[in-house]
C-alpha cells in the first residue's frame, strides 16, 4: 500500500481522536515506544512509512491509543494484493447427482456457490480409516482469499452417495463458527453456513479448519473424493489407514471436463496415501482403495 494511503488512515484516526500529534507522541514514549515526533509527523504526512521493526514496536500501541481495531494500521501497510476475478463455477447439476438440490440449498443461504466469492489458495482434506476399514473422521483445512470486501461467510457442503439416517458430527476447529444448516438426509447431503469472525477485506485470507466424525453404522465405499467447482491453487487429499486396515490396492483418480486420469499407488511399507494437485478445478479428485 502506498505511503499516501497509510498516511490517510493514520491522519484520519488522529483527527477523529481529537488529540494532537505532540500529545500522542508523549503517550507513546510513556509506553516505552521508541519513536521521534518528526518520524510520527512524517508518517502522518506520507513522507515516510514505518519499517518492519518499528511497525512491531509502535503500531500496536498507536492503534490502542487511537482506539483502532487491532491490526488496522498494520494492514494498511500491507501491499495491495492483485486478486483475479473468479471464474464461473461448475454447474452442480453436471458434477454431482444431488447437484440441483444442493444448488437450491445454496440459494436458500443466498450464495451462488459454496465459495461465496472466495478463491481457494490451498485446501487440505484428510480421512482416517479405523482398524475395521471404516472411514471414521474427515478433517478439512482451507486457506481462502476474498475477491471483494465484505465477505463474512462461506458454505460447507458434505455429500454422501446414499441416504443418511443422521448427520455426521461437525466440529469447527478454527476460523469460523456454525450458522444455518440446510440438509436433505434422504439424498445424503448437508450444507452448513460457516460464519467468519469478521468481514474480510479484498485480498485478505481466512484459514478455516473443521472435522466430521462419521456415524459408526455408516457404510462407505473405499474412496475419498473432493469436488472443486472453481479452480484451487493447491489441493491435497490424504487418507490415513490404521495399520490393520492397509488396503491391497489403492489408486488416485482425477476427473476434469476433458479427461479422467487413474494412477496406481504402491502402499508397500506405508499406511497412508496422498494426492497433491496444483491449479486444479473444476473437477473431482479421489483416492480409492480395495482389499
Amino acid at each position: 500500500m502506498s505511503a499516501v494511503t497509510f498516511a490517510s488512515v493514520l491522519a484520519g484516526a488522529v483527527e477523529r481522536s481529537g488529540t494532537s500529534l505532540t500529545r500522542l507522541h508523549a503517550q507513546l514514549r510513556a509506553r516505552g515506544a521508541r519513536i521521534s515526533l518528526s518520524t510520527l509527523s512524517h508518517w502522518r504526512s506520507g513522507h515516510r512509512l514505518p519499517d518492519p521493526v518499528t511497525s512491531q514496536e509502535v503500531l500496536p500501541a498507536l492503534e490502542e491509543l487511537l482506539e483502532l481495531p487491532s491490526g488496522h494500521l498494520r494492514r494498511a501497510l500491507q501491499p495491495r494484493r492483485r486478486v483475479l476475478p473468479l471464474s464461473a463455477p461448475a454447474d452442480l447439476a453436471h458434477t454431482m447427482t444431488a447437484g440441483p438440490l444442493v444448488q437450491e440449498a445454496l440459494d436458500e443461504l443466498g450464495m451462488e456457490d459454496w465459495a461465496n466469492g472466495l478463491q481457494t489458495v490451498s485446501a487440505h482434506s484428510t480421512m482416517d480409516v479405523d482398524a475395521d476399514g471404516r472411514p471414521s473422521t474427515m478433517i478439512m483445512r482451507s486457506l481462502d482469499r476474498a475477491t471483494r470486501t465484505g465477505i463474512d461467510r462461506r458454505a460447507l457442503v458434505i455429500f454422501f452417495e446414499q441416504p443418511m439416517v443422521r448427520r455426521p458430527r461437525l466440529r469447527l476447529l478454527a476460523g469460523a463458527h456454525e450458522g444455518r444448516l440446510v440438509s436433505a438426509p434422504e439424498h445424503g447431503f448437508f450444507v452448513t453456513e460457516l460464519l467468519f469472525t469478521r468481514p474480510l477485506l479484498v485480498g485478505e485470507t481466512v484459514l478455516t479448519e473443521h472435522q466430521y466424525e462419521l456415524p459408526p453404522d455408516l457404510e462407505l465405499p473405499g474412496r475419498f473424493s473432493v469436488l472443486r467447482v472453481r479452480p484451487s491453487a493447491e489441493l491435497v487429499l490424504w487418507v490415513r489407514f490404521h495399520p490393520d486396515a492397509v488396503p491391497a490396492r489403492c489408486e488416485t483418480v482425477v476427473e476434469s471436463d476433458t479427461d479422467t486420469r487413474v494412477t496406481p499407488l504402491d502402499l508397500r511399507g506405508a499406511s497412508s496415501a496422498h494426492l497433491r494437485l496444483q491449479d486444479f478445478g473444476p473437477g473431482k479428485a479421489m483416492i480409492r482403495w480395495s482389499s
